[in-house]
This record gives structure tokens, sequence and C-alpha cells, in this order.
């Protein structure tokens, strides 16, 4: 299993590269291109190996999320179309591909670092963590409003009974990602209820 973390992890570092080039070359169309390629396991499981979608989903996903966020939504989605957008970014989100609470979990890791960054005294710098946060904040609200507050909260309920199932009490990680849910914006959580 080493081999395969070590393989998906590569995967996932030479995409960010391909992102990056295309980026400074102002090629959009790349940049997408690696951002759906960056997807494939996510939403094409069956190009890789078995294991590669959980991991991925379990010790690079946060990585990946926080990429997205601080580099990819300041520096190349501003000339995203919106099917750009669907194709190459939220697709990350996506419930059919993403558990909610796992998507939820890593935004909320990613907005709290961007936050708590001090703000900076160069202005471009200040205007990239504001776009950053601004990011985070609309795909947490559209993870929730796509997701529902009540298929969340019953993913949650299924990861605990698979922990205990498991002989895994792993109550600290299910305690952690309610505290985070619960410290989502109120409009946030108002436009969740609401839908």
């Amino acid at each position: 299993m080493a081999t395969e973390i070590q393989q998906v992890r590569a995967f996932i570092s030479a995409r960010k590269r391909g992102i990056e080039a295309a980026e400074k070359r102002y090629d959009i169309r790349t940049a997408v291109n690696e951002l759906c390629e960056l997807a494939a396991p996510l939403h094409s499981p069956e190009r890789f190996s078995s294991l590669w979608k959980n991991l991925y989903l379990g010790p690079c996903y946060r990585d990946v999320v926080a990429f997205l966020v601080t580099y990819v939504a300041v520096h190349v989605e501003p000339c995203f179309t919106p099917q750009d957008r669907a194709l190459a970014l939220e697709v990350f989100f996506d419930s059919a591909n993403v558990p909610s609470s796992k998507a939820i979990g890593a935004l909320v890791s990613t907005l709290t670092a961007v936050s708590r960054k001090t703000e900076a005294k160069d202005s471009t710098t200040e205007e990239d963590r504001e776009a950053s946060i601004a990011m985070c904040v609309q795909l947490l609200e559209k993870v929730i409003h796509d997701g529902g507050i009540q298929n969340i909260v019953t993913e949650l309920v299924l990861q605990e009974h698979e922990s205990k199932m498991t002989e895994n009490h792993n109550v600290i990680g299910l305690q952690v990602l309610i505290s985070q849910l619960a410290s989502l914006p109120g409009s946030v959580q108002t436009e969740a209820v609401d839908h």
C-alpha cells in the first residue's frame, strides 16, 4: 500500500505542476484539462487501481483542496467559463464523487488555514487571500446546498457506525467534523437549512 500511496501522490504532484506550467503560459485550456485529469480518480476510478480513490480521498484530498482554493481559485479560475468551472473545479466537491462530509471537512480546514494567515503587507497577496476565502465559502455553500444537511448528517452517522463496526472508535474525528460544521458562517447554515 505504501507504493500505491506514493503513486497517487506522484500523480497529484505531476498534475499540479502541469496546472502551474499552463497558468504561467496563460494556457487555460491545458489547465482545465490537467484539472480534469487531477479529478479523474474521483469520477473515473475504473481507470486506476482499485485503491486509488480511497487513497485519494484519504491522505491526499485535503492537499488537493488546499491547492484548488489557494492556487487555482486565484490564478486560473477567474478565466473559466461556467462549463470549465463545472468540469475542472466543482467536480472535486460533487457528492457523486466525494462524500459531502469529506468535502466540508477539507474546505473548512483550508478556510481556517487561509483565514489565520496574517494580513499581508503586499496588496496582491491580500487580494489572493481574499479570493481564496471567497472561493472556499462559495464551494462550502454549494456542497451544503447540493448535499443537503440531512444527507451530510446521514454520512456522519454512517461513518460513526462503520468506525464502530471495525472496532476503530475514532470519535474524535467525528467530533472535529461536527464542530467544523457548527463553525460555518451563519449565512451558509441558514441557506442550507432553508433548502
